[in-house]
Order: C-alpha cells, then structure tokens, then sequence
C-alpha cells in the first residue's frame, strides 16, 4: 500500500519484536523501518499513512498509547524540521525509543538527526529506553 500511494520502497529494515511503550499489551508489537522515496511532501505523506492505516482497522478512539493494528509514523522526512500541531519531524520521541532506533540504525547508520545533528547509530547508543527489542532473523519484506 505504502508503494501504491506513496512512493518507492528504496529500503527495509528486518521485523523486530517489542515490548510496548506506555502501557502493557497482552501481545509483542512488531517493527520496521522504511526509507521511501516519495514526491510528496510532509504534510500529504501524512495524509496518505493516515488513509492506509484507516484501511488497515485502525480506529482513532481510545487513549494515545493502546494496542492497533497498525501504526505508521514518519520519524524523518530527508533533513528537514518541521514542528506543527498537525507533524512534527523528526518524531519527537524517536531518540528515546530502541524500537525505532534499531531497525533505522541498521538501514541507515549515516543518517544523521538535523536538530541533535547525532547519526542513528550515535542516538542508539546514548538511548536510555530499557524495554526489550528482539531483531528477527526474517526480513520484514520477506514476512509483509
């Protein structure tokens, strides 16, 4: 769907298995990261993960942190920095989270933070998230 109605997959990371963040789910939530090539900007990328996640079941209601079935965030958008209400990027908890950090610093281990100007890999090592993140040995593309 990503591909479809938002751009090329140009990279993928591998599945990994998380703890969840801010509450107790009765199951691990499962991660990867993508690097997409797209000609949209920030704003209607948003607008498009938005629509597949509606597509996907995900509902809106609840409180903030809850078990979905799908969650699809954009953590950068090439360097740029943009802080609305509406996005802010890069996410503003990506360097407080193994999750996210994991499965970027092993496809993108250059990429470096425009605002704490630390690459993926610097920002994995300085986090202090002490949930457990388990890599899989499948590739997410050969799972999805």
């Amino acid at each position: 769907m990503l591909q479809k109605n938002a751009g090329t997959i140009v990279s993928q990371s591998s599945l990994y298995e998380s703890e969840s963040w801010g509450f107790e789910a009765a199951t691990p939530f499962l991660n990867s990261i993508v690097i997409l090539e797209t000609g949209l900007n920030p704003f209607k990328l948003l607008k498009v993960l938005k629509s597949i996640e509606r597509e996907l079941g995900r509902s809106e209601k609840g409180k903030p942190y809850q078990s979905r079935k799908i969650d699809i965030d954009i953590i950068a958008f090439n360097n740029d920095v943009v802080n609305t209400k509406e996005l802010t990027v890069p996410h503003r908890h990506m360097a407080d989270r193994k999750f996210v950090l994991m499965p970027l610093a092993e496809i993108a281990p250059r990429w470096k933070h425009p605002v704490f100007q630390k690459s993926s890999v610097e920002l994995l090592n300085e986090c202090k998230d002490n949930l457990e993140v388990i890599k899989l040995k499948t590739q997410s593309a050969d799972v999805l």
